[in-house]
């Protein structure tokens, strides 16, 4: 049996999952909810998140963007001001 809590597995089900905890301006990917497991992958600040851009086509868009939805699992484009 899978263990659940509030919010969901407990075990990341793939090396293609992951979870996003958001925490004082900041994103952090991280690859376990197991906290003896627990590891930051990469981290973001929501500072550097582009508000709106305009596209090749003039249109407005957003610096998150939802692109694709399955199985409830999504996945999302992140535009940032600076990208290094």
């Amino acid at each position: 049996m899978t263990k659940k809590d509030e919010y969901g597995l407990v075990a990341i089900p793939s090396k293609f999952d992951f979870w996003l905890v958001m925490m004082n301006n900041q994103i952090y990917v991280i690859n376990s909810r197991r906290t003896i497991e627990q590891k930051v992958i990469e981290h973001l600040d929501l500072n550097s998140i582009e508000h709106s851009w305009t596209d090749e086509l003039n249109i407005t868009r957003s610096g998150i963007e939802e692109t694709a939805e399955f199985n409830n699992k999504f996945c999302m484009k992140i535009k940032l001001m600076n990208p290094n």
